[in-house]
């Protein structure tokens, strides 16, 4: 546990860099959903609204501002539309890709014995 709010405290350190650099947005929310921990993803997307010009932000996505700094709050499961209308705007978008992990097994096919 504290670990993770040391990595969170570097990432609020930070949370320059992350503003209006779309590169760097996304290295850093990749980095967060990497960990496969929601609170964990939440603060990395809260990060990166604050290092913006929120004002403008909110406009761009529909909220207003309180609405958009509460959206990622650790309590909260935001609604995936919100953050992909908020991922284009900060000019990245969400990939999916598979796990590596081992090849699933085919089943095999049953054959007859005649």
């Amino acid at each position: 546990m504290a670990r993770r709010a040391s990595e969170a405290k570097n990432y609020r350190d930070n949370v320059e860099k992350y503003r209006d650099d779309p590169e760097m947005i996304a290295q850093h929310l990749n980095e967060a959903f990497a960990k496969k921990d929601l609170a964990f993803v939440l603060r990395a997307m809260s990060n990166v609204v604050r290092a913006q010009n929120v004002t403008v932000l909110a406009k761009k996505v529909g909220l207003n501002r309180a609405s958009l700094y509460h959206r990622f709050e650790r309590d909260k499961d935001p609604r995936l539309g919100g953050i992909l209308k908020l991922l284009a705007v900060l000019g990245v978008e969400l990939l999916v890709k598979p796990q590596p992990s081992t090849p699933a097994k085919r089943p095999r096919r049953k054959t007859s014995i005649a």
